[in-house]
Formats: structure tokens, sequence, C-alpha cells
């Protein structure tokens, strides 16, 4: 490349009609990062008083494997945001990767929903919950529920404005 010249994010004939879809790609990488290093997190035996499943003892290979397999499963999912606005990923791609990633956000999204709907349900009673456990439902609709929403809508807001007739 000459000197003072980079290469673009977006190729020129995939160029969205507003700079906003690159913001958005670099939000959903932004999100699936953060989500992947607490997997990482996890696996390493970290605890963040933050998930029931940390306090029943989650140190043996299958906690281990799991949080390692779905720590890279985020990466991707990150990197494959970013790769639908990327002027390197071949033409032939875009659409699978588009349908995958609009897939992963309406079912993060639906996680979200109906995790909330069931949380709100166990803490106001309408759903038994004994006092030991109804904190993790508060911890779910304050903080997990909120989470997989925000990656739901991330992903499958960039697909909808990835697609070709939007461009």
């Amino acid at each position: 490349m000459a000197q003072g010249k980079e290469a673009p994010l977006i190729a020129a004939d995939q160029q969205p009609r507003d700079r906003s879809v690159r913001w958005l790609a670099l939000a959903a990488f932004g999100w699936a990062v953060i989500f992947a290093a607490l997997s990482f997190f996890w696996a390493a035996g970290g605890k963040t008083g933050l998930h029931p499943l940390e306090q029943a003892g989650g140190s043996g290979g299958i906690w281990v494997a799991a949080n390692l397999l779905a720590g890279l499963l985020k990466l991707c999912l990150g990197v494959g945001a970013l790769a639908m606005v990327g002027a390197w990923l071949p033409r032939a791609l875009r659409r699978p990767l588009r349908i995958m990633i609009w897939l992963a956000g309406v079912g993060m999204l639906l996680y979200g929903i109906l995790g909330l709907g069931s949380d709100i349900l166990h803490i106001t009673g309408a759903i038994g919950a004994d006092a030991a456990t109804r904190h993790w439902f508060l911890i779910y609709l304050v903080l997990w529920d909120p989470w997989w929403m925000l990656g739901g809508a991330l992903f499958s807001t960039l697909a909808w404005r990835t697609h070709p007739s939007r461009r």
C-alpha cells in the first residue's frame, strides 16, 4: 500500500449507506470478546459470584471443556460480526454467515426475553422458588438476561442491516 493509505474495512461495492453498520459490527465483536473472556476466566477456575454453577464446584473437566468451547464459539461469532463488514469475506460466504449471525442473534434475544419472564415470575413468587435460590433469579434478571438481550439485539440487527437490499 502507498504510504498514508489504508485498506478499506469495507469493500467499495459492499459499502453500507451509513457508517453505523461498522460501529454495530464493532459493538457485536466487543460483546462477544467480553463474554468469551468470562468463559475463559471460568475455565481457568475463576469465580465471580455471579453464576450458580460456580458455586456447584465448577472446576471439573466438563466445566472447563464447556467454558473453553463456549469461549471459542463466542470469539468465532465476534469475528463473524467483523467479517460481515470486512472487505476480506468472499461474496459466496456473506449470505450463509448473515443467516448464522441472524439465527444466533434471534436465539440470544429469545433466550434473554424468556429468561426475563421466568425470572420475574420466580422473584414475584408466581413460580415457587425457595429463599436460597431466589437471589440467583434476581442476578439473572438484572445481569444475564439483559446481557443476552443486548447480544441478540446487536447480532440480529447486524444481520438485518448487512442484507444487500439495505445497502
